[in-house]
């Protein structure tokens, strides 16, 4: 359930201004599974539901300062609250008891929130050519993970919680963008670099039944990633042939210390 509510502002062609606010009320029920066959019955319990509120404000400026570089600008700041019902499970370990934590319908748990910036540039060059440049720092409040332990359909879209922490990403990049022949063909080369913080995965060995009188995020990892590549592009357009190319060298790594 959600709403949202956007301005547009334009001072003149050269220049628009956007800005807006939106709001998300998530319900999760992230680990529902079940299973029969003959006399064999395969449950993982009640299902536990997770609530959450996400917002966001934002301010977007698009303009261009001359006939040869354009700049787009934003900010967001985004806001992610946790709330209840809930019951979080306490593993008391080997020399305690394990316990439970009780939250009351609408009661804060945790909030989490920051700042979104992002910067895109492209400048002209006299060459029919052009340099693009862009830069981009984002949260993401809902994660999907995957349960690679059985063969069952398990990934699942799972909210950040008071122990599964927002994900954080910032990515930059840069390109060479050039027309031949009247604007009939286009080349460009294009690499990028991206960080991503606070990723998760179900620890080795997991299974469904394991969220049982337990909590899904205690039966999770955290890491990191790193992705970076370069992309290469032509493009025929006009005349009687048409068609693209592209080529892509990427690499995707990913630490997980547990």
């Amino acid at each position: 359930m959600g709403s949202k509510v956007d301005f547009s502002y334009f001072p003149n062609t050269r220049h628009s201004i956007k800005w807006g606010a939106n709001h998300i009320f998530h319900t999760f029920t992230p680990t529902s599974v079940s299973a029969e066959s003959d006399s064999v019955v395969f449950d993982t319990g009640e299902a536990q539901r997770l609530f959450s509120h996400e917002s966001a404000l934002y301010f977007l400026d698009d303009f261009e300062v001359n006939d040869k570089l354009k700049i787009n600008m934003g900010l967001r700041y985004s806001m992610y609250h946790q709330v209840g019902p809930f019951t979080r499970y306490v593993s008391g370990g080997i020399s305690a008891p394990d316990s439970t934590i009780e939250y009351p319908s609408g009661d804060l748990i945790q909030f989490y929130h920051g700042l979104e910036p992002r910067l895109s540039l492209r400048w002209l060059l006299p060459d029919n050519s052009s340099i693009k440049a862009g830069y981009s720092y984002n949260y993401q409040y809902v994660h999907l993970t995957a349960l690679s332990a059985v063969s069952l359909p398990t990934d699942i879209w799972y909210p950040t919680t008071d122990i599964a922490k927002p994900q954080i990403g910032y990515q930059a990049s840069v390109g060479y963008f050039k027309n031949f022949f009247d604007d009939k063909l286009e080349t460009s080369v294009e690499v990028y670099y991206k960080k991503m913080n606070n990723m998760i995965e179900y620890r080795e060995g997991a299974l469904p039944g394991d969220n049982v009188n337990d909590n899904t995020d205690n039966l999770l990892v955290f890491g990191e990633g790193w992705s970076y590549g370069i992309e290469f592009f032509i493009k025929k357009s006009l005349g009687k042939f048409t068609g693209w190319v592209g080529y892509t060298w990427a690499k995707s790594d990913r630490l997980f210390p547990d």
